[in-house]
């Protein structure tokens, strides 16, 4: 970021103690490819390791964790094709008063695009304490550390800057409170450059260590780094790598042997070997099917962010069956934050409330007193930059009513930014097409240029109406002139605001409402007027005013032959049947004959749906149904009868059954039944996989 911002020290906090509501519900390596048990080792206390028998040795456990500071992800055991973490800090236990930084050097010069992790890169932040810790526990297993090594580069660019490294060995007879522990230094040999040109760095370290006399014979270990001293915040430097490749050229590079910034390797044994204790209770295979995930009970999800967050739908306090959303985005805090909700941030830092981004940055100008995204400085002149983010609403089964947003942007005549808006495939629709949004611009003149933005709410609920979801995107398409960047930003705001934050115009810059309802809505039961003070009861002759009779046939039949006293008689009450049903409400309201006998005649329905039915009607329940073939049965029953509150009912319960084997022919008997809201629901039923995001 550009230290124009420094004035803004005060809105940022990063620490451990700045906590997100988001939830993640995104299936990664620590969840979804190995099993889970209470003899689980965990990392920071929260997620699995996974142990790993010895190539060569059996009676051997290997683990492994590495951080690429350039992908910003922790990858676990050597596996670099999944993602075992993702974002530097989701991979602490606690920290304070550190950043990951992106040094975007604007010559555009390649050896110069560098990540790290620093102290807070605001004002005087800087000379607060910094510090960082992780921990590995391995007591659930059984076992016990043999040996182990560590890869921590960190940099220094001048001889008043100190970053100290710790590590305590754990016993299961350790302390909890982590200050009472015994921490030991990590010595290093580092590469000292008494010259220290521009870009050199003072001192360098990046070679391997042995850990294993400070650890060995351990059920685990707590490893801490501390930055202190310096003039400037970026003094301090930890994992520096390059963002594009983990070996960039030059002096002081990382070694291609050694291509990440962090590598933890530890050797292990049991500590005693019985019957009880053997290989298998050790190992977890990524072949077993039982699945664990970040939550050990999963909560109910009404939507996801991303794929990846936990979206909190809120009811409507004035209309029913209706549900509210918003996401906001405010980049001087650079957080978003969900339905209002401005104490506490929902996601920090843009790019992780990102489905995708490419060529994206977020930066600060002096000049304006602004801070914003914009393209990325170190990208190529007409290269395209593009930002994502996906609402999808299916978990819920909520489609979108309405939908709102407000999307700051500013750009100088030479740039073009577009917005757009896919809605997420269906069965109906497999291949959406992006829908362009269309703003009304405003002009403003300065310096003899002509700046264009948007920065009101627009009602877009004609592009995505009905849909489950969609996929929003901003993209500068065009630039003509070198080192332009500013002159296109998204969200730009005020750095010197003053706290705390107000939910206003202002202080969101992207801010996204939306309204939903119930893909199937099931209404209220009527309210029944009775005469006289009694409740009715289904097939009291004593007190019913009318008579069902099924005639004999192919329905009825079976049930006479094992009944011989069955007539197929109910015993009803006018009433009832007026409040749920159209058809008796019709008949009723009518000269027709069945309507003076008090007596109807029925055939074509077996007993057992329309005892259902009845049954329904009465107390607001539906007895026990056998199997999708049934509830057919009993829909096609509802539908006769025109029950309008059972056809919902069992429209909901018909979508449960959905499947992409089966998806035409409850297609076609909700077109028969004219059951449009189960048509609806096949219509919308996303038949594909989430390929078709690779391809947008």
């Amino acid at each position: 970021m550009n230290m124009e911002g420094q004035q803004y020290c005060k809105v940022r906090y990063p620490s451990s103690v700045d906590e997100e509501t988001a939830v993640l519900m995104k299936k990664e390596i620590f969840s979804s490819n190995y099993f889970c048990s209470s003899k689980t080792p965990l990392f920071n206390d929260k997620y699995p390791m996974h142990v790993l028998p010895h190539p060569e040795n059996p009676i051997v456990f290997t683990h492994r964790i590495s951080y690429d500071t350039g992908k910003d992800i922790y990858y676990e055991n050597g596996i670099t094709n999944k993602v075992y973490l993702e974002f530097w800090d989701r991979g602490i236990l606690e920290f304070n008063n550190i950043v990951y930084y992106p040094s975007y050097d604007h010559t555009r010069n390649q050896s110069c695009r560098i990540a790290y992790l620093t102290r807070d890169n605001f004002g005087e932040n800087f000379r607060k304490s910094s510090y960082i810790v992780w921990k590995f526990d391995y007591s659930p297993t059984n076992l016990q550390i043999l040996e182990g090594t560590v890869r921590l580069q960190h940099s220094t660019l001048n001889p008043d800057t100190q970053i100290v490294w710790y590590i305590c060995k754990l016993t299961d007879n350790d302390p909890t409170d982590h200050k009472n522990l015994n921490w030991k230094i990590i010595w290093f040999n580092p590469i000292i450059n008494q010259r220290n040109q521009h870009n050199h760095l003072y001192i360098n370290v990046l070679d391997d260590v042995s850990i294993t006399y400070l650890i060995k014979g351990g059920t685990g270990f707590m490893l801490r780094v501390e930055l202190r001293g310096g003039h400037t915040w970026e003094d301090a430097q930890l994992f520096r790598q390059n963002m594009d490749e983990r070996d960039p050229q030059g002096l002081y590079a990382q070694s291609e042997t050694s291509p990440f910034g962090m590598d933890i390797r530890i050797k292990l044994k049991q500590k005693k070997i019985d019957e009880h204790n053997s290989k298998r209770s050790i190992v977890y295979h990524a072949s077993t099917k039982e699945e664990i995930t970040n939550n050990p009970s999963d909560p109910f999800v009404t939507g996801l962010f991303n794929n990846t967050y936990r979206l909190n739908i809120l009811p409507h306090q004035e209309k029913s069956n209706t549900f509210l959303h918003r996401m906001s985005y405010n980049a001087r805090t650079d957080a978003y934050y969900e339905n209002g909700i401005i104490e506490k941030k929902y996601l920090r830092i843009w790019r992780r409330g990102t489905l995708k981004c490419k060529n994206i940055a977020y930066d600060a100008d002096g000049r304006s007193n602004t801070i914003y995204l914009c393209k990325n400085p170190f990208s190529t002149v007409c290269s395209p930059s593009l930002i994502m983010w996906k609402f999808d609403y299916r978990p819920g089964n909520l489609l979108i009513s309405s939908l709102s947003v407000k999307l700051d942007t500013a750009m100088e005549r030479n740039y073009y930014i577009s917005w757009s808006i896919l809605a997420l495939p269906s069965n109906k629709n497999q291949n959406p097409e992006w829908k362009s949004i269309k703003f009304e611009t405003e002009m403003v003149s300065h310096d003899v240029v002509n700046y264009f933005s948007w920065n009101g709410r627009i009602d877009i609920s004609d592009l995505v109406k009905y849909e489950y979801g969609f996929i929003l995107k901003g993209e500068i398409v065009y630039c003509s002139r070198e080192l332009s960047w500013i002159e296109a930003v998204l969200f730009k705001q005020r750095m010197n605001k003053p706290m705390p934050l107000m939910d206003d115009d202002e202080n969101f810059g992207m801010d996204i409402r939306v309204e939903l309802v119930p893909d199937i809505t099931c209404d209220p039961l009527p309210l029944i007027q009775w005469k006289g003070n009694f409740s009715a009861i289904l097939n009291d002759k004593s007190t019913c005013d009318f008579i069902i009779i099924l005639k004999q046939n192919e329905y009825t039949g079976e049930l006479q032959d094992c009944f011989p006293d069955f007539k197929g008689y109910f015993y009803v009450h006018s009433h009832i049947l007026l409040a749920y049903s159209d058809y008796f409400r019709a008949m009723f309201n009518s000269n027709m004959l069945e309507a003076n006998e008090r007596r109807l005649e029925l055939c074509g329905v077996s007993y057992l749906i329309m005892d259902k039915i009845l049954y329904f009607m009465y107390y607001g329940e539906i007895l026990p149904v056998n199997g999708l073939s049934q509830w057919y049965e009993l829909l096609y029953g509802a539908t006769r009868f025109f029950v309008q509150t059972l056809i919902q009912r069992c429209e909901k319960e018909i979508s449960k059954y959905v499947t992409k084997s089966n998806i035409n022919e409850i297609h076609g008997l909700a077109m028969d039944c004219g059951a449009q809201q189960l048509v609806r629901y096949c219509d919308m039923f996303y038949i594909g996989d989430e390929s078709y995001e690779n391809r947008i």
